[in-house]
């Protein structure tokens, strides 16, 4: 995630998709929403994060995006006009379900040192501080800048915008339901992508993923890890999502 790419489409779908998901439902204890922005620097050579277009007062963006998430909506418009995109702007702007822990520590570029254990030290203390910040929450969102990748090799700077699949498993071993951003490329076509994550996600953490594609701006793709217990109440509740507005947006994969 970098700052700049906030309230832009991608950020709306994202949020509307947490709001649906984790929102309380009669009877039912509500969920403790738990997001781990994986908070790069913003980048400057590209124009990432300037899908925006759809916050324009026009009756198309108030059929196709308003009537998705009013309140959302009018969010993102607040901070595209405050001229300072941030994600602590999305946290001031009490759109998550109450008591939502936000950890956005940045997460660390790999120093130049030749030691390979050494690289992966500071990644994986920056990881440990997240497990540590959501141990209390039921749903953890983890938002990396372009998805999940096998850890493979030495740590280099590529691997920041990256969450890696075994820091997925302690999530998962502890109880806790996952949500995870991926940015899809084109390697092969979406479907097959979101097969062959849905596959590595079974072999590292034992547990079944089902994903929601959006459609809008890049492809992206939302992998829900569910714990045994929220299954059936997540799968209702994303069949329930996609009965909205957001059906124009979203598409499901089970």
């Amino acid at each position: 995630m970098q700052n700049k790419y906030t309230a832009d489409i991608g950020d709306f779908g994202k949020y509307g998709l947490l709001r649906a998901l984790c929102k309380e439902q009669p009877g039912a204890t509500p969920p403790k929403l738990g997001i781990v922005w994986h908070l790069v620097e913003d980048e400057p050579h590209n124009n990432d994060g300037r899908h925006t277009s759809y916050l324009r007062p026009t009756a198309k963006n108030k059929k196709a995006f308003h009537a998705c998430d009013p309140d959302l909506y009018a969010a993102m418009q607040e901070i595209m006009a405050s001229d300072c995109r941030s994600v602590a702007k999305v946290q001031q702007a009490d759109l998550m379900p109450a008591e939502t822990v936000f950890y956005q520590d940045t997460v660390p570029v790999p120093s130049r040192t030749r030691d390979r254990v050494a690289k992966l030290e500071t990644r994986d203390l920056w990881a440990q501080r997240a497990l540590a910040a959501t141990e209390d929450c039921s749903v953890v969102f983890v938002d990396p800048d372009n998805g999940i990748k096998k850890r493979q090799g030495p740590y280099t700077k590529k691997d920041v915008k990256h969450v890696f699949l075994d820091e997925l498993s302690p999530y998962v071993a502890r109880g806790q339901s996952l949500i995870v951003y991926h940015h899809l490329n084109r390697s092969k076509p979406a479907q097959a992508q979101v097969a062959q994550k849905q596959t590595e996600i079974l072999l590292e953490t034992g547990h079944r993923a089902f994903t929601l594609l959006y459609h809008r701006g890049s492809a992206r793709a939302f992998f829900i890890i569910p714990n045994n217990h929220d299954r059936p109440a997540m799968v209702n509740q994303a069949w329930a999502f996609l009965e909205t507005p957001w059906a124009n947006h979203f598409t499901i994969k089970l």
